[in-house]
């Protein structure tokens, strides 16, 4: 029998709280905040986005997904362990009903970015859920690890200046 797959986990989250800091307004930024964070490779991402939370969460996990595929080309990944902390997220992705029901634009871009990828989901609290901790929280890389993120020669030769990214419409 063959060994069974190790999946690789991942951390999705999304914040919408225009309460909390009314001084993004003023400064024409996003409320939102789409996060993901994938503990054992050391990544973790985070982008202004402006939608409610569903949505947020589901911008999270395409982000995920493209990254994976685009600058991780070289990891063979088999399956994929999303946690988040937004129940309807979990329930619609893992029974494929709501946004991801089938012939709907999610499912559509689902089947395009993982033909051959096992995903599964799973609910975690907000308070261990390691995509909404700081950067700080998060263990060192250990000086012999081999990063898997290695710059291209034009990652390293450009050098450009961009003005603050005011964030995406999901």
């Amino acid at each position: 029998m063959s060994e069974p797959v190790r999946p690789i986990v991942a951390y999705i989250g999304a914040v919408n709280h225009p309460l909390v800091d009314q001084s993004l307004e003023e400064k024409g930024l996003c409320h939102g905040l789409v996060m993901f964070a994938v503990p054992d490779l050391g990544i973790q991402f985070r982008c202004r986005a402006e939608a409610d939370r569903l949505r947020l969460e589901i911008g999270a996990f395409f982000s995920l997904l493209r990254f994976l595929k685009t600058r991780l080309p070289k990891v063979k990944i088999e399956a994929l362990e999303v946690r988040s902390s937004l129940p309807e997220f979990v329930f619609s992705l893992g029974g494929r009903i709501g946004p991801f029901a089938r012939d709907t634009e999610w499912s559509r871009l689902l089947a395009e970015y993982i033909p051959d990828l096992q995903i599964t989901t799973r609910y975690v609290e907000p308070r261990l859920n390691r995509c909404l901790l700081p950067p700080s929280e998060f263990p060192s890389v250990p000086e012999t690890a081999k990063p898997l993120l290695t710059p291209t020669w034009e990652d390293r030769t450009k050098f450009t200046i961009k003005p603050f990214q005011r964030g995406i419409d999901l």
